[in-house]
């Protein structure tokens, strides 16, 4: 093999070892490793991220306790409803919801809301209360 063949072969060998090390090392060690251009040799800064807007609701807090002792769902509802203008007490609620007797919370409130007994309603059922209660749809009152 001609001597200027071996060079070019070892060159290129150790160019694409060496270029292997540049990507392979830094990734293992850390996530600054990757803050650095390697062909213009400068380090720069990753795009920062848009943080979401936020907006704080105004929602009056209202109290489960103590008459819905496990009914804190219903006590949600409540205050989403006092915060999109329906007049709907939290006991309201809790006297209008369905309940399942046989603990099918996707149908109805497990247990009584009153006392230590109740437990959950589980969103299929909420639809449908919620579907069944307002005029507009559900997805309303999603909206701030």
């Amino acid at each position: 093999m001609p001597k200027t063949l071996k060079r070019f072969t070892f060159s290129l060998f150790f160019i694409l070892v060496l270029s292997l090390l540049l990507v392979a090392i830094p990734a293992q060690h850390s996530q600054a490793a990757f803050n650095f251009n390697w062909f213009t040799h400068k380090a720069y800064k990753p795009a920062k991220k848009k943080a979401p807007k936020r907006k704080m609701l105004d929602i009056t807090p209202i109290s489960q306790f103590p008459e819905l002792p496990t009914g804190c769902e219903i006590t949600a509802v409540a205050m989403l409803m006092d915060y999109k203008g329906v007049d709907l007490s939290k006991t309201d609620i809790a006297d209008e919801i369905p309940y399942s007797p046989d603990g099918d919370m996707e149908t109805g409130f497990w247990g009584n809301p009153y006392d230590d007994s109740g437990y959950t309603m589980y969103p299929p059922a909420w639809l449908i209360y919620l579907t069944n209660t307002l005029v507009a749809s559900p997805i309303y009152l999603a909206r701030p």
